[in-house]
Protein backbone atom coordinates (compact mmCIF):
# COMPACT_ATOMS: atom_id res chain seq x y z
CA UNK A 1 0.00 0.00 0.00
CA UNK A 2 2.81 2.39 0.93
CA UNK A 3 4.53 1.65 -2.37
CA UNK A 4 1.34 2.39 -4.32
CA UNK A 5 0.95 5.70 -2.54
CA UNK A 6 4.49 6.62 -3.43
CA UNK A 7 3.93 5.96 -7.12
CA UNK A 8 0.76 8.06 -7.02
CA UNK A 9 2.82 10.86 -5.53
CA UNK A 10 5.46 10.48 -8.24
CA UNK A 11 2.82 10.62 -10.96
CA UNK A 12 1.53 13.81 -9.39
CA UNK A 13 4.99 15.32 -9.63
CA UNK A 14 5.26 14.24 -13.27
CA UNK A 15 1.97 15.99 -14.05
CA UNK A 16 3.04 19.08 -12.12
CA UNK A 17 6.38 19.26 -13.95
CA UNK A 18 4.64 18.80 -17.27
CA UNK A 19 2.29 21.67 -16.50
CA UNK A 20 5.14 23.88 -15.38
CA UNK A 21 7.22 23.66 -18.54
CA UNK A 22 9.34 26.79 -18.29
CA UNK A 23 10.15 27.65 -14.68
CA UNK A 24 8.75 31.13 -15.20
CA UNK A 25 5.15 30.09 -15.76
CA UNK A 26 2.42 30.39 -13.18
CA UNK A 27 0.97 26.98 -12.31
CA UNK A 28 -1.63 25.67 -9.97
CA UNK A 29 0.97 24.60 -7.45
CA UNK A 30 0.27 22.38 -4.50
CA UNK A 31 0.15 25.27 -2.04
CA UNK A 32 -2.45 25.72 0.66
CA UNK A 33 -3.20 28.31 3.33
CA UNK A 34 -3.19 25.71 6.11
CA UNK A 35 -0.05 23.77 5.22
CA UNK A 36 1.53 24.40 8.64
CA UNK A 37 -1.65 24.38 10.70
CA UNK A 38 -0.54 21.29 12.65
CA UNK A 39 3.22 21.20 12.10
CA UNK A 40 3.76 24.83 13.12
CA UNK A 41 0.52 26.29 14.51
CA UNK A 42 2.13 29.52 15.77
CA UNK A 43 3.91 30.32 12.51
CA UNK A 44 1.83 33.35 11.50
CA UNK A 45 2.00 35.03 14.89
CA UNK A 46 5.75 34.37 15.10
CA UNK A 47 6.40 35.96 11.70
CA UNK A 48 4.10 38.91 12.33
CA UNK A 49 5.71 39.70 15.69
CA UNK A 50 9.20 39.97 14.19
CA UNK A 51 8.02 41.94 11.15
CA UNK A 52 6.09 44.35 13.39
CA UNK A 53 9.18 45.06 15.49
CA UNK A 54 11.20 45.78 12.36
CA UNK A 55 8.56 47.99 10.71
CA UNK A 56 7.87 49.89 13.92
CA UNK A 57 11.58 50.60 14.18
CA UNK A 58 11.94 51.62 10.53
CA UNK A 59 8.82 51.77 8.32
CA UNK A 60 10.94 51.54 5.16
CA UNK A 61 11.72 47.93 6.14
CA UNK A 62 8.19 46.90 5.15
CA UNK A 63 8.75 48.11 1.60
CA UNK A 64 12.15 46.38 1.51
CA UNK A 65 10.67 43.01 2.46
CA UNK A 66 7.87 43.38 -0.08
CA UNK A 67 10.48 44.18 -2.74
CA UNK A 68 12.50 41.08 -1.78
CA UNK A 69 9.44 38.95 -2.43
CA UNK A 70 8.87 40.56 -5.85
CA UNK A 71 12.49 40.02 -6.87
CA UNK A 72 12.46 36.46 -5.57
CA UNK A 73 9.36 35.45 -7.51
CA UNK A 74 10.53 36.99 -10.79
CA UNK A 75 13.65 34.80 -10.84
CA UNK A 76 12.74 31.13 -11.35
CA UNK A 77 9.73 31.37 -9.06
CA UNK A 78 9.07 32.08 -5.39
CA UNK A 79 11.72 29.76 -3.99
CA UNK A 80 13.74 31.93 -1.60
CA UNK A 81 16.74 31.97 -3.94
CA UNK A 82 17.28 35.70 -3.38
CA UNK A 83 18.16 34.88 0.24
CA UNK A 84 21.19 32.78 -0.74
CA UNK A 85 24.44 34.58 0.08
CA UNK A 86 27.40 34.58 -2.28
CA UNK A 87 30.31 32.34 -1.28
CA UNK A 88 33.75 31.63 -2.72
CA UNK A 89 32.22 28.88 -4.87
CA UNK A 90 28.68 30.19 -5.40
CA UNK A 91 27.26 33.33 -7.01
CA UNK A 92 23.71 34.18 -6.02
CA UNK A 93 21.24 36.92 -6.95
CA UNK A 94 22.00 39.49 -4.28
CA UNK A 95 24.65 41.23 -6.39
CA UNK A 96 22.65 41.23 -9.61
CA UNK A 97 22.08 44.75 -10.99
CA UNK A 98 18.50 45.10 -9.67
CA UNK A 99 19.59 44.04 -6.15
CA UNK A 100 23.11 45.38 -5.68
CA UNK A 101 23.24 48.12 -3.03
CA UNK A 102 19.44 48.22 -2.92
CA UNK A 103 18.04 44.88 -1.72
CA UNK A 104 17.41 45.14 2.01
CA UNK A 105 15.62 43.29 4.78
CA UNK A 106 17.72 40.13 4.80
CA UNK A 107 18.45 40.53 8.51
CA UNK A 108 14.74 40.65 9.26
CA UNK A 109 14.14 37.39 7.38
CA UNK A 110 17.09 35.86 9.26
CA UNK A 111 15.55 36.95 12.59
CA UNK A 112 12.19 35.48 11.60
CA UNK A 113 13.82 32.22 10.56
CA UNK A 114 15.61 32.01 13.91
CA UNK A 115 12.37 32.54 15.81
CA UNK A 116 10.47 30.04 13.64
CA UNK A 117 13.22 27.42 13.99
CA UNK A 118 13.02 27.78 17.76
CA UNK A 119 9.28 27.07 17.62
CA UNK A 120 9.20 24.52 14.78
CA UNK A 121 12.67 23.17 13.94
CA UNK A 122 13.17 22.13 10.32
CA UNK A 123 9.56 22.62 9.28
CA UNK A 124 9.02 26.01 7.61
CA UNK A 125 10.88 27.06 4.47
CA UNK A 126 12.57 30.43 4.04
CA UNK A 127 10.54 30.91 0.84
CA UNK A 128 7.29 30.68 2.81
CA UNK A 129 8.61 32.97 5.53
CA UNK A 130 9.38 35.63 2.90
CA UNK A 131 5.88 35.30 1.40
CA UNK A 132 4.21 35.70 4.79
CA UNK A 133 6.50 38.57 5.82
CA UNK A 134 5.65 40.44 2.59
CA UNK A 135 1.94 40.20 3.38
CA UNK A 136 2.48 41.32 6.98
CA UNK A 137 4.55 44.30 5.80
CA UNK A 138 1.68 45.51 3.64
CA UNK A 139 -0.88 45.07 6.42
CA UNK A 140 1.28 46.77 9.07
CA UNK A 141 1.63 49.82 6.80
CA UNK A 142 -2.13 50.12 6.38
CA UNK A 143 -2.65 47.96 3.29
CA UNK A 144 -5.06 45.10 2.55
CA UNK A 145 -4.86 41.63 4.04
CA UNK A 146 -4.98 38.26 2.30
CA UNK A 147 -4.45 34.59 3.07
CA UNK A 148 -0.95 33.51 2.03
CA UNK A 149 -0.64 30.11 0.40
CA UNK A 150 2.33 28.12 1.70
CA UNK A 151 4.06 24.77 1.23
CA UNK A 152 7.08 25.89 -0.80
CA UNK A 153 10.48 24.25 -0.56
CA UNK A 154 13.67 26.27 -0.53
CA UNK A 155 15.92 26.61 -3.55
CA UNK A 156 19.48 25.36 -3.17
CA UNK A 157 20.74 27.40 -6.11
CA UNK A 158 20.19 30.80 -7.71
CA UNK A 159 20.73 32.64 -10.99
CA UNK A 160 22.33 36.05 -11.17
CA UNK A 161 21.84 36.07 -14.94
CA UNK A 162 18.09 35.47 -14.57
CA UNK A 163 17.89 38.25 -11.98
CA UNK A 164 19.57 40.65 -14.40
CA UNK A 165 17.26 39.65 -17.25
CA UNK A 166 13.90 39.02 -15.59
CA UNK A 167 13.44 41.81 -13.04
CA UNK A 168 11.99 44.97 -14.69
CA UNK A 169 14.35 47.95 -14.65
CA UNK A 170 13.28 51.46 -13.51
CA UNK A 171 13.96 52.62 -17.09
CA UNK A 172 11.50 50.13 -18.62
CA UNK A 173 8.94 51.23 -21.18
CA UNK A 174 5.29 50.23 -20.92
CA UNK A 175 5.71 47.50 -23.51
CA UNK A 176 8.75 46.13 -21.65
CA UNK A 177 6.82 46.10 -18.38
CA UNK A 178 3.90 44.27 -19.94
CA UNK A 179 6.29 41.75 -21.51
CA UNK A 180 8.23 41.14 -18.28
CA UNK A 181 5.09 40.47 -16.27
CA UNK A 182 3.54 38.39 -19.03
CA UNK A 183 6.65 36.19 -19.04
CA UNK A 184 5.82 35.05 -15.52
CA UNK A 185 2.10 34.64 -16.20
CA UNK A 186 0.87 37.99 -14.90
CA UNK A 187 -1.58 40.15 -16.85
CA UNK A 188 -1.32 43.84 -17.65
CA UNK A 189 -3.83 44.59 -14.90
CA UNK A 190 -1.78 42.49 -12.48
CA UNK A 191 1.27 44.54 -13.48
CA UNK A 192 -0.41 47.89 -12.78
CA UNK A 193 -1.84 46.68 -9.47
CA UNK A 194 1.50 45.27 -8.29
CA UNK A 195 3.26 48.50 -9.34
CA UNK A 196 1.05 50.12 -6.73
CA UNK A 197 3.48 48.69 -4.17
CA UNK A 198 5.51 51.83 -4.95
CA UNK A 199 3.14 53.64 -2.66
CA UNK A 200 5.68 52.72 0.03
CA UNK A 201 9.45 52.77 0.09
CA UNK A 202 12.22 54.88 -1.39
CA UNK A 203 14.53 54.87 -4.39
CA UNK A 204 18.10 56.02 -5.02
CA UNK A 205 19.04 59.09 -7.03
CA UNK A 206 20.76 56.97 -9.69
CA UNK A 207 17.38 55.44 -10.54
CA UNK A 208 15.50 58.71 -11.12
CA UNK A 209 18.22 61.25 -12.09
CA UNK A 210 17.49 61.07 -15.82
CA UNK A 211 13.76 61.46 -15.27
CA UNK A 212 13.88 64.57 -13.07
CA UNK A 213 16.43 66.34 -15.31
CA UNK A 214 15.61 65.24 -18.85
CA UNK A 215 12.00 64.06 -19.17
CA UNK A 216 9.11 66.36 -20.04
CA UNK A 217 6.12 64.37 -18.81
CA UNK A 218 6.84 65.41 -15.23
CA UNK A 219 5.35 68.02 -12.92
CA UNK A 220 7.83 70.92 -12.86
CA UNK A 221 7.54 71.58 -9.13
CA UNK A 222 7.98 67.89 -8.39
CA UNK A 223 11.07 67.72 -10.60
CA UNK A 224 12.60 70.70 -8.82
CA UNK A 225 11.90 69.12 -5.45
CA UNK A 226 13.64 65.89 -6.38
CA UNK A 227 16.60 67.67 -7.95
CA UNK A 228 17.48 69.19 -4.57
CA UNK A 229 18.63 65.83 -3.26
CA UNK A 230 19.85 64.37 -6.56
CA UNK A 231 22.72 66.25 -8.26
CA UNK A 232 22.80 66.22 -12.05
CA UNK A 233 26.36 64.87 -12.27
CA UNK A 234 26.54 61.09 -12.34
CA UNK A 235 28.48 59.70 -9.41
CA UNK A 236 27.45 62.56 -7.15
CA UNK A 237 24.80 61.66 -4.60
CA UNK A 238 23.90 58.41 -6.39
CA UNK A 239 22.75 56.83 -3.14
CA UNK A 240 20.60 59.75 -1.98
CA UNK A 241 17.05 58.58 -1.31
CA UNK A 242 13.64 59.96 -2.23
CA UNK A 243 10.19 58.52 -1.47
CA UNK A 244 8.46 56.71 -4.31
CA UNK A 245 5.19 58.23 -3.12
CA UNK A 246 5.67 61.91 -2.36
CA UNK A 247 2.44 62.07 -0.37
CA UNK A 248 2.56 59.04 1.94
CA UNK A 249 5.79 57.06 1.72
CA UNK A 250 5.05 55.02 4.85
CA UNK A 251 1.37 54.31 4.23
CA UNK A 252 0.06 51.67 1.85
CA UNK A 253 -2.77 53.40 -0.05
CA UNK A 254 -3.75 54.45 -3.59
CA UNK A 255 -1.82 57.73 -3.44
CA UNK A 256 0.74 56.33 -5.89
CA UNK A 257 -1.84 56.32 -8.68
CA UNK A 258 -2.96 59.85 -7.86
CA UNK A 259 0.66 60.91 -8.25
CA UNK A 260 0.84 59.29 -11.69
CA UNK A 261 -2.25 61.16 -12.86
CA UNK A 262 -0.55 64.38 -11.67
CA UNK A 263 2.72 63.41 -13.46
CA UNK A 264 4.57 62.96 -10.21
CA UNK A 265 5.81 59.43 -10.76
CA UNK A 266 9.38 59.21 -9.46
CA UNK A 267 10.69 56.52 -11.83
CA UNK A 268 10.43 56.47 -15.61
CA UNK A 269 8.74 53.06 -15.37
CA UNK A 270 6.19 54.50 -12.93
CA UNK A 271 5.04 57.31 -15.20
CA UNK A 272 4.91 54.93 -18.17
CA UNK A 273 1.73 53.51 -16.61
CA UNK A 274 0.01 56.86 -17.22
CA UNK A 275 1.47 58.36 -20.34
CA UNK A 276 -1.20 58.06 -23.03
CA UNK A 277 -0.94 54.28 -23.23
CA UNK A 278 -3.19 51.27 -22.72
CA UNK A 279 -2.94 51.33 -18.93
CA UNK A 280 -4.12 54.92 -18.39
CA UNK A 281 -7.67 53.81 -17.65
CA UNK A 282 -6.53 51.29 -15.04
CA UNK A 283 -4.45 53.95 -13.27
CA UNK A 284 -7.36 56.37 -13.31
CA UNK A 285 -9.67 53.74 -11.89
CA UNK A 286 -7.30 52.92 -9.02
CA UNK A 287 -6.74 56.61 -8.25
CA UNK A 288 -10.48 57.09 -7.83
CA UNK A 289 -11.36 53.78 -6.20
CA UNK A 290 -8.98 52.59 -3.45
CA UNK A 291 -11.00 49.44 -2.77
CA UNK A 292 -10.64 48.39 -6.41
CA UNK A 293 -6.88 48.77 -6.11
CA UNK A 294 -6.77 46.82 -2.84
CA UNK A 295 -8.84 43.98 -4.30
CA UNK A 296 -6.76 43.70 -7.46
CA UNK A 297 -3.49 44.03 -5.55
CA UNK A 298 -4.26 41.12 -3.21
CA UNK A 299 -5.40 38.95 -6.12
CA UNK A 300 -2.19 39.74 -8.02
CA UNK A 301 -0.03 39.02 -4.95
CA UNK A 302 -1.63 35.59 -4.57
CA UNK A 303 -1.15 34.95 -8.28
CA UNK A 304 2.49 36.05 -8.13
CA UNK A 305 3.06 33.76 -5.14
CA UNK A 306 2.08 30.84 -7.37
CA UNK A 307 4.92 31.43 -9.83
CA UNK A 308 6.76 28.11 -10.08
CA UNK A 309 7.20 27.32 -6.40
CA UNK A 310 9.25 24.29 -5.45
CA UNK A 311 6.75 21.93 -3.85
CA UNK A 312 6.36 18.31 -2.81
CA UNK A 313 3.32 18.02 -5.05
CA UNK A 314 0.70 15.74 -3.47
CA UNK A 315 3.05 14.04 -1.02
CA UNK A 316 2.07 14.42 2.60
CA UNK A 317 5.53 15.45 3.76
CA UNK A 318 6.92 18.77 4.89
CA UNK A 319 8.91 21.03 2.54
CA UNK A 320 12.67 20.91 2.42
CA UNK A 321 13.95 23.84 4.44
CA UNK A 322 17.16 25.70 5.00
CA UNK A 323 18.47 26.30 8.50
CA UNK A 324 21.23 28.34 6.93
CA UNK A 325 22.13 29.56 3.48
CA UNK A 326 23.71 26.92 1.29
CA UNK A 327 23.94 25.95 -2.35
CA UNK A 328 23.90 22.74 -4.35
CA UNK A 329 27.07 21.05 -5.62
CA UNK A 330 28.15 22.84 -8.77
CA UNK A 331 30.60 22.32 -11.60
CA UNK A 332 33.62 24.56 -12.11
CA UNK A 333 31.69 26.79 -14.50
CA UNK A 334 28.94 27.33 -11.92
CA UNK A 335 26.51 24.89 -13.52
CA UNK A 336 24.55 22.39 -11.46
CA UNK A 337 24.91 19.89 -14.33
CA UNK A 338 27.83 17.93 -15.75
CA UNK A 339 28.23 16.33 -19.18
CA UNK A 340 28.84 12.59 -19.33
CA UNK A 341 31.95 11.95 -21.44
CA UNK A 342 30.55 8.62 -22.65
CA UNK A 343 27.07 9.52 -23.88
CA UNK A 344 27.12 13.32 -23.91
CA UNK A 345 24.01 13.67 -21.75
CA UNK A 346 23.87 16.54 -19.23
CA UNK A 347 23.35 15.00 -15.78
CA UNK A 348 22.57 16.74 -12.50
CA UNK A 349 25.77 16.63 -10.47
CA UNK A 350 23.86 15.30 -7.48
CA UNK A 351 22.84 12.30 -9.62
CA UNK A 352 26.06 11.84 -11.61
CA UNK A 353 27.41 8.96 -9.51
CA UNK A 354 24.27 6.96 -10.32
CA UNK A 355 24.32 7.64 -14.08
CA UNK A 356 24.65 4.58 -16.30
CA UNK A 357 24.86 5.17 -20.04
CA UNK A 358 26.14 1.83 -21.35
CA UNK A 359 29.36 3.28 -22.77
CA UNK A 360 32.59 1.32 -23.03
CA UNK A 361 33.79 2.87 -19.79
CA UNK A 362 30.50 2.33 -18.06
CA UNK A 363 30.69 3.06 -14.35
CA UNK A 364 30.77 0.05 -12.06
CA UNK A 365 27.49 -0.56 -10.28
CA UNK A 366 27.54 1.11 -6.88
CA UNK A 367 27.54 -1.40 -4.05
CA UNK A 368 25.42 -0.75 -1.01
CA UNK A 369 28.29 -1.23 1.45
CA UNK A 370 31.22 -1.10 -1.00
CA UNK A 371 31.43 -4.91 -1.13
CA UNK A 372 34.60 -5.95 -2.92
CA UNK A 373 34.43 -8.59 -5.59
CA UNK A 374 36.94 -11.43 -5.95
CA UNK A 375 38.44 -12.97 -9.05
CA UNK A 376 36.86 -16.32 -9.70
CA UNK A 377 37.32 -19.00 -12.33
CA UNK A 378 35.60 -18.56 -15.65
CA UNK A 379 33.46 -21.64 -15.04
CA UNK A 380 31.80 -20.06 -12.01
CA UNK A 381 28.66 -18.25 -13.10
CA UNK A 382 28.55 -14.52 -12.41
CA UNK A 383 25.52 -13.06 -10.64
CA UNK A 384 22.91 -11.21 -12.66
CA UNK A 385 22.26 -7.50 -12.16
CA UNK A 386 19.33 -8.39 -9.92
CA UNK A 387 21.83 -9.94 -7.50
CA UNK A 388 24.15 -6.92 -7.52
CA UNK A 389 24.20 -4.81 -4.34
CA UNK A 390 22.97 -1.26 -4.87
CA UNK A 391 21.61 1.60 -2.82
CA UNK A 392 18.01 1.80 -1.59
CA UNK A 393 17.49 4.80 -3.89
CA UNK A 394 18.46 2.73 -6.95
CA UNK A 395 15.81 0.15 -6.01
CA UNK A 396 13.30 2.99 -5.78
CA UNK A 397 14.42 4.35 -9.14
CA UNK A 398 14.26 0.93 -10.81
CA UNK A 399 10.67 0.39 -9.67
CA UNK A 400 9.65 3.78 -11.01
CA UNK A 401 11.37 3.26 -14.37
CA UNK A 402 9.36 0.10 -14.97
CA UNK A 403 6.19 2.17 -15.25
CA UNK A 404 7.65 5.38 -16.73
CA UNK A 405 7.86 5.82 -20.50
CA UNK A 406 9.51 9.24 -20.54
CA UNK A 407 13.11 10.42 -20.57
CA UNK A 408 15.23 8.45 -18.13
CA UNK A 409 17.22 11.48 -17.03
CA UNK A 410 13.94 13.20 -16.22
CA UNK A 411 12.83 10.09 -14.34
CA UNK A 412 16.01 10.19 -12.28
CA UNK A 413 15.47 13.84 -11.46
CA UNK A 414 11.88 13.27 -10.40
CA UNK A 415 12.78 10.25 -8.28
CA UNK A 416 15.69 12.04 -6.66
CA UNK A 417 13.37 14.91 -5.64
CA UNK A 418 10.85 12.49 -4.16
CA UNK A 419 13.50 10.34 -2.42
CA UNK A 420 15.16 13.28 -0.69
CA UNK A 421 11.84 14.24 0.88
CA UNK A 422 10.52 10.80 1.78
CA UNK A 423 10.11 9.93 5.41
CA UNK A 424 12.17 7.15 6.97
CA UNK A 425 9.06 4.98 7.10
CA UNK A 426 8.45 5.35 3.36
CA UNK A 427 12.11 4.58 2.58
CA UNK A 428 12.22 1.52 4.85
CA UNK A 429 10.94 -1.05 2.27
CA UNK A 430 13.67 -0.05 -0.20
CA UNK A 431 16.33 -0.07 2.51
CA UNK A 432 15.22 -3.56 3.52
CA UNK A 433 15.51 -4.76 -0.09
CA UNK A 434 18.99 -3.28 -0.37
CA UNK A 435 20.12 -4.92 2.84
CA UNK A 436 18.64 -8.26 1.79
CA UNK A 437 20.42 -8.22 -1.58
CA UNK A 438 23.66 -7.07 0.02
CA UNK A 439 23.61 -9.86 2.60
CA UNK A 440 22.84 -12.42 -0.10
CA UNK A 441 25.73 -11.06 -2.13
CA UNK A 442 28.04 -11.44 0.87
CA UNK A 443 26.95 -15.04 1.32
CA UNK A 444 27.50 -15.68 -2.39
CA UNK A 445 30.98 -14.24 -2.18
CA UNK A 446 31.70 -16.43 0.81
CA UNK A 447 30.59 -19.54 -1.05
CA UNK A 448 32.62 -18.61 -4.13
CA UNK A 449 35.77 -17.90 -2.14
CA UNK A 450 35.35 -21.14 -0.16
CA UNK A 451 34.92 -23.03 -3.42
CA UNK A 452 38.11 -21.53 -4.82
CA UNK A 453 40.02 -22.16 -1.58
CA UNK A 454 38.84 -25.78 -1.43
CA UNK A 455 39.91 -26.28 -5.03
CA UNK A 456 43.34 -24.82 -4.31
CA UNK A 457 43.70 -26.96 -1.16
CA UNK A 458 42.70 -30.12 -3.02
CA UNK A 459 45.25 -29.44 -5.74
CA UNK A 460 47.95 -28.68 -3.19
CA UNK A 461 47.13 -31.81 -1.18
CA UNK A 462 47.24 -34.04 -4.25
CA UNK A 463 50.71 -32.77 -5.13
CA UNK A 464 52.02 -33.06 -1.60
CA UNK A 465 50.95 -36.62 -0.81
CA UNK A 466 53.76 -38.47 0.97
CA UNK A 467 55.91 -35.35 1.32
CA UNK A 468 54.89 -34.42 4.87
CA UNK A 469 56.94 -35.83 7.72
CA UNK A 470 55.38 -37.47 10.71
CA UNK A 471 55.53 -34.35 12.88
CA UNK A 472 53.53 -32.30 10.42
CA UNK A 473 50.94 -35.02 10.04
CA UNK A 474 50.54 -35.29 13.81
CA UNK A 475 50.23 -31.48 14.15
CA UNK A 476 47.54 -31.30 11.48
CA UNK A 477 45.65 -34.17 13.05
CA UNK A 478 45.79 -32.48 16.46
CA UNK A 479 44.55 -29.11 15.13
CA UNK A 480 41.64 -30.68 13.31
CA UNK A 481 41.82 -29.96 9.60
CA UNK A 482 43.26 -27.53 7.09
CA UNK A 483 39.79 -25.99 6.80
CA UNK A 484 39.58 -24.96 10.45
CA UNK A 485 40.84 -21.40 10.11
CA UNK A 486 38.80 -20.83 6.95
CA UNK A 487 35.60 -21.96 8.67
CA UNK A 488 36.33 -19.85 11.73
CA UNK A 489 36.96 -16.77 9.55
CA UNK A 490 33.72 -16.98 7.57
CA UNK A 491 31.52 -17.85 10.54
CA UNK A 492 32.52 -14.66 12.33
CA UNK A 493 29.24 -12.75 12.03
CA UNK A 494 30.98 -9.42 12.63
CA UNK A 495 31.96 -9.49 8.98
CA UNK A 496 28.31 -9.15 8.01
CA UNK A 497 27.45 -6.32 10.37
CA UNK A 498 27.01 -2.72 9.17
Amino acid sequence: MASNNLFIAILAIVVTLSLQGDNNNVVQAQLTTNFYSTSCPNLLSTVRSTVKSAVDSQPRTGASILRLFFHDCFVNGCDGSILLDDTSSFTGEQNANPNRNSARGFNVIDNIKTAVEAACPGVVSCADILAIAARDSVVLLGGPNWNVKVGRRDARTASQAAANNNIPAPTSSLSQLISSFSAVGLSTRDMVALSGAHTIGQSRCTNFRTRVYNETNINAAFATLRQRSCPRAAGSGDGNLAPLDVNSANTFDNSYFKNLVAQRGLLHSDQELFNGGSTDSIVTGYSNNPSSFSSDFTAAMIKMGDISPLTDALMAIRPRTRKRVEAVRRAADGSAFEKCEECGVMIAIALFDMHECGGEKRREVKRFKCVSSVKIDDDISKPSFEDEPRSPFVFFLEDFRKSYDGNMVEASRICFTVWKNMSGEDQRPFIARAVKVDLAHNRKLKEEVQSVMHKIDDEADSKAVGKFDKDHEEEEEEYGSSDHFEQEFWEDDTLLKY
